[in-house]
């Protein structure tokens, strides 16, 4: 009986197992060690095509057709059973019986035998060094190299067996060149260029590794070679990205693949505009909070661009530079799936993934089986936790509410006994954009951990539907839980807050004219107003000196009444940058908010150095910034703000949504949809195969490039993962999503039927969960179902 490629790693065998190599040169060895002479090259080429077929097994007639395709077809089958026959007497006398026949077909019994190939295949297939390097030491070459059949058929399988296999090894090596250092590196590299010396990919790559060794001279004349090799094969140029490479080795002494670090911008730098009277009220809403003794809730609500988050962040750096706290930050997003994004757990990761000394002490400080039911929305926890239990498959909604408790009152608990609690500040930014299943977690928190010093800050857009649906009922359901609810209403800057910025900020300039031209263009809102700033700073107008004040040196028409749109200026921005940056944050746009710099170099086969030197360019123009770590200083109170910093580290965001929304809505359909179609190709080979990882990007990726069948089956998994972890709203999103896409999907009545039937069975589970009683902050989201 065939079995799959994946037992050939089960080592618990009954007894001796032969050994088939057929990569590079064939060789076959008996249980014992003992060679088995082979004689025939077709009986030779019969084991390879066997041993590389899907489940290890052909059909009589596809085996006669590529070895004996030129004889006739009874004549071919007779071959095909003379060559089973001698097979069986070279092997079977001296070893064990690795051939099963049937009457259609012919296979291989893979518990008596090991093949090389097969061992490469499983091992690549790892994104561990251990598993790579051993598949690394496998590889020897193509399949068969030793035989020269003449056949077409069997040319045909050889060509694209060595294509397949070639194509693991490459990235086999690639892998390990990035993630070794050293001699090693060299030698993996030189392995990967060996592959297929056209391939710039590669050359660039064994550059890199020679650089990165300090052999600059070797790295310099591999370009030469890759240079003359491309001209005297194709007749082309190494692709301006090699030859960028090659520029950047001649200046350096020594090339980083991947800088650690971008030194912060001398660009000029705005503070926060006009909020002193805002940021009084935060500063007594806080103060206020050693009387209220609990849990409390601040809602920070205005239009889109007033800068409610960049006061919040403001606000919490002052607040750090005087006393200790622990701050939670998450941020919601439609980008990756339809539920929005999970603050709570963006907020909690942040934390889990320090580890600091306070992060260790509240992990200690709860139960193992608390640490289990955690693990499905933290699966750092079990890698971490190898000593854990295994995570229960009917956990309830409730239960994992429970877990969430818990591990908030640890981190808000003394970092020693007799020390006092230490607040704790959850920013949850962009709520309107949050899932159901974020309010009924907060829901949770005021019913059964109200004691708790948790202060949730909150900012929404107050023209969005949810404000009046479950925002407003979580406000509602805090005042019926005797909880404190604050709200602070952000509006535009006023008159007179643009005449106080220009005599604090702007050196000289029409006096009276220039507040009045900026309220005009900006309408009061801040984002538009750093926007101005900076657009008359690159168009020379302005200049930014280093006392921190502006000088206006320019001749705008400040007197023209003509509206400036927000979205027109901030394309004006983009089109100063550079043709190269310019296509780059077009890509990292469609990626999403969020996005790295590798994961961008990969989808463009962009050199990495090419990459980071338009990523400062971005963060210069602070149009990007760095993804910071609230958790980074906790054990070291009080910690400078992230502006005192003379570093900054990816992951990296835009800056404002306004400003990536702008890029993303110019791109033209077709092409937005074809990089969509890159980031999900990428993300599908790169990301970590744990499917909580990357189940949603790729559904909304998928679906946004109109690949409907990846889609359906990425949204049915991001769906099954939310029902378990559990999160039952926007799994009957995501569920509902795979349903709507289903009649797109190329796929076989029988499997679409299979996929619809489970998608059917995931929504009734979540619906019957959602109908046990009535959650007025998922109403909406639920209407059509239990409605």
């Amino acid at each position: 009986m065939a079995v799959t490629a994946h037992t050939i790693t089960n080592t618990k065998m009954s007894r001796p197992a032969a050994r088939l190599a057929i990569l590079g040169s064939f060789s076959m060895l008996g249980s014992s060690g003992q060679p088995l002479n082979i004689s025939s090259k077709k009986n030779r080429a019969l084991l390879g095509i066997l041993a590389l077929s899907p489940r290890q097994i052909s059909s009589r007639e596809r085996l006669a057709s590529l070895l004996w395709g030129d004889h006739g077809e009874d004549q071919a089958r007779a071959s095909l059973r003379q060559s089973l026959a001698t097979l069986r007497r070279e092997i079977g006398p001296a070893d064990l019986d690795v051939l099963r026949t049937s009457e259609d077909g012919v296979g291989l019994d893979l518990s008596l035998l090991h093949v090389d190939a097969l061992e490469f295949l499983d091992a690549a297939q790892n994104q561990d060094t251990a598993p790579l390097a051993r598949a690394a030491k496998l590889w020897s070459g193509p399949p068969l190299q030793d035989l020269a059949l003449r056949t077409a058929a069997f040319e045909d399988w050889s060509r694209a067996e060595t294509e397949r296999l070639i194509a693991a090894a490459s990235t086999v090596f690639e892998r390990l060149s990035q993630t070794t250092q050293g001699r090693a590196r060299i030698d993996y590299a030189t392995r990967l260029v060996a592959l297929d010396p056209l391939r710039e990919t590669s050359q660039r790559e064994l550059m890199r590794a020679y650089a990165g060794e300090g052999d600059n001279g070797l790295a310099l004349k591999q370009y030469e070679t890759c240079r003359k090799l491309l001209a005297e094969e194709l007749g082309v140029e190494p692709r301006e990205v090699t030859s960028n490479l090659f520029r950047w080795i001649q200046l350096q002494e020594q090339v980083e693949p991947e800088p650690p670090v971008i030194p912060v911008s001398q660009y000029p730098q705005i503070a926060l505009l006009g909020r002193e009277d805002e940021l009084a009220r935060l500063r007594s809403w806080w103060r206020r909070g050693d009387k209220a003794k609990g849990l409390r809730l601040l809602l920070v609500e205005g239009e889109s661009g007033v800068g409610k988050t960049r006061l919040i962040e403001e606000f919490i750096d002052r607040l750090r530079r005087e006393q200790r706290i622990n701050l939670l930050r998450g941020r919601s997003s439609t980008e990756n799936t339809p539920a929005g994004s999970r603050p709570f757990e963006e907020a909690l990761h942040s934390a889990l993934h320090a580890q600091t000394g306070y992060v260790r002490r509240a992990l200690a400080e709860l139960s193992p089986a608390t640490l289990a039911d955690l693990s499905g929305i933290f699966p750092d926890l079990s890698r971490q936790r190898p000593d854990l239990p295994e995570r229960r498959e009917d956990l309830a909604f409730g239960e994992l509410q429970t877990a969430v408790g818990r591990l908030l009152a640890e981190l808000s608990g003394p970092f020693e006994a007799g020390e006092s609690r230490i607040p704790l500040i959850l920013f949850l930014d962009d709520l309107h954009l949050a899932g159901g299943d974020t309010f009924l977690l907060l829901e949770y928190l005021a019913l059964h951990h109200a004691d708790l010093p948790l202060h949730v800050l909150g900012c929404h857009l107050t023209e969005s539907p949810r404000a009046r649906g479950p925002i407003a009922a979580l406000a509602g359901r805090f005042q019926e839980l005797e909880r404190p609810v604050d709200h602070l209403q952000l509006g535009p800057l006023s008159s007179s807050d643009l005449r106080r910025l220009h005599q604090d900020l702007i050196e000289s300039g029409p006096e009276e004219r220039l507040p009045r031209f900026l309220e005009r263009v900006t309408g009061g809102l801040p984002v538009a107003l750093v926007e101005i700033l900076f657009d008359r700073y690159e168009a020379h107008e302005l200049r930014y000196q280093a006392d921190g004040r502006w000088r206006w040196t320019g001749d705008t028409a400040l007197d023209d009444e003509t509206p400036l749109a927000l979205d027109d200026l901030i394309w004006g921005r983009i089109r100063r940058l550079p043709r190269s940056a310019r296509r780059l944050l077009t890509l990292a746009a469609v990626i999403g908010q969020r996005f790295d710099a590798d994961v961008l170099a990969r989808i463009e086969h962009e050199d990495i150095s090419v990459v980071w030197a338009n990523l400062r360019i971005w963060i210069e123009r602070h149009m990007v910034r760095p993804v910071n770590d609230p958790w980074a200083e906790v054990d070291h109170y009080p910690s400078p703000s992230p502006k005192d910093s003379t570093e900054i580290r990816a992951p990296l965001e835009f800056c404002h949504r306004r400003l990536r929304t702008v890029i993303y809505r110019r791109l033209p359909a077709e092409r937005r949809k074809a990089i969509h179609g890159q980031v999900a190709h990428e993300l599908r080979a790169r990301l970590d195969h744990d499917p909580s990882t990357w189940a949603e990007p790729l559904a909304y990726h998928f679906s946004n490039a109109e690949r409907w069948e990846p889609a359906v089956r990425c949204h049915l998994q991001a769906g099954q993962l939310a029902a378990d972890q559990p999160a039952p709203v926007r799994a009957l999103l995501h569920f509902d999503r795979a349903l709507a896409l289903l009649p797109r999907a190329d796929l076989a009545h029988g499997e679409a039927q299979e996929i619809g039937e489970a998608i059917h069975r995931g929504r009734q589970r979540v619906v019957e969960v959602l109908s046990s009683e009535d959650h007025p902050f998922v109403r909406d989201e639920v209407v059509d179902v239990v409605g």
